[in-house]
């Protein structure tokens, strides 16, 4: 096997493994950082119950 067609198939799994993992990795994100401002979240909307 060719350096130039292993670079090819290491660089086509790297690509979908990125795709696969890139809506994972952002929904974890945004609702770590969700959960993470939800006290700030509570202070500012329910600030007569506090």
């Amino acid at each position: 096997m060719s350096y130039k067609k292993l670079r090819n198939i290491v660089f086509t799994l790297h690509r979908i493994l990125g795709f696969a993992i890139a809506p994972i990795a952002i929904l974890l994100g945004l609702t770590g950082s969700c959960g993470n401002s939800n006290v700030y979240l509570d202070q500012c909307f329910n600030h007569e119950q506090i």
